[in-house]
């Protein structure tokens, strides 16, 4: 017989650090605190299994409803913030004018 821990398979590719893998990792870290399946936390949380794992995995085809509602169960919630840009636009807008560009 095999303990829960012989299962835990280590992930093959580091996920890349995104918003994704944050949430991801919020996710997967939150269920695991539970001590749960991703079946029994899809259960819970009212979604599709499949979901689960796509957001354990950082998909980036989840919906943002289905991330919401597995948020508000989780007591979770969604911050959106300003970041610093990595172009100004308005100074490229400028550019091309200056090029005579339209």
């Amino acid at each position: 017989m095999t303990s829960s821990v012989d299962k835990k398979r280590p992930r093959k590719t580091p996920l890349p650090d995104t918003p994704l893998t944050t949430v991801a990792l919020w996710f997967r870290a939150k269920r695991e605190s539970l001590g749960m399946t991703q079946a029994q936390f899809a259960n819970y949380v009212g979604l599709p299994p499949a979901l689960v794992s796509d957001l354990e995995r950082g998909a980036t085809d989840v919906r943002l409803s289905n991330l919401l509602r597995a948020l508000e169960v989780l007591s979770g919630e969604l911050i959106v913030k300003d970041r610093p840009r990595v172009y100004d636009i308005e100074s490229l807008l400028k550019e091309e004018d200056s090029n005579g560009r339209n």
